[in-house]
């Protein structure tokens, strides 16, 4: 399992509970030191769009709240989409920009180095088809939705 961006790894030491093993690859060096010590937990430093993985690596991708930090967003997914095993899948949970206290988020981060760019779960929907992946939208609060996954077979019909 990768969990991409993963910071300090607070939500892989929860997956590698349920995993053989999870890899927190983020761009935040500092971060990466404080991920816990686990048996099946490893961290790597990536640069943000290349990842040092061969193709079909992983059986599950988990991308808690990134995609709106990228600037590159279709060669960041075209990039996780590479590594996910052909039958695995991809997780992405991501803020909902529709929402009251988003549009506050959104607003308050054009103040940041890096302000945020929030997509709609449709917005990703329609980038992953162009990316040959399949995905399904589950709502899991009032300000966060997720994305499930998975690629789609070289011949299957878009």
């Amino acid at each position: 399992m990768l969990d991409y961006g993963g910071g300090d790894g607070r939500w892989a030491i929860e997956l590698a509970e349920r995993a053989a093993l999870v890899i927190v690859a983020d761009v935040d060096e500092h971060a990466l030191r404080s991920v816990p010590s686990h048996p099946r937990l490893q961290s790597v430093l990536v640069d943000g769009v290349t990842l040092p993985f061969h193709p079909g690596a992983f059986d599950l991708v988990f991308v808690n709240h990134v995609l709106h930090h990228v600037e590159d967003l279709s060669s960041v997914v075209a990039e996780v989409r590479r590594v996910v095993r052909k039958d695995g899948r991809l997780v992405i949970i991501e803020f909902d920009p529709s929402a009251s206290v988003t549009r506050v988020f959104r607003f308050l981060s054009r103040y940041r180095e890096h302000p945020c760019t929030l997509y709609t779960p449709r917005a990703l929907i329609d980038l992953m088809r162009d990316l040959m992946l399949t995905a399904e939208e589950r709502r899991l609060d009032d300000f966060h939705y997720g994305l499930v996954a998975a690629p789609l077979a070289p011949s299957h019909p878009r």
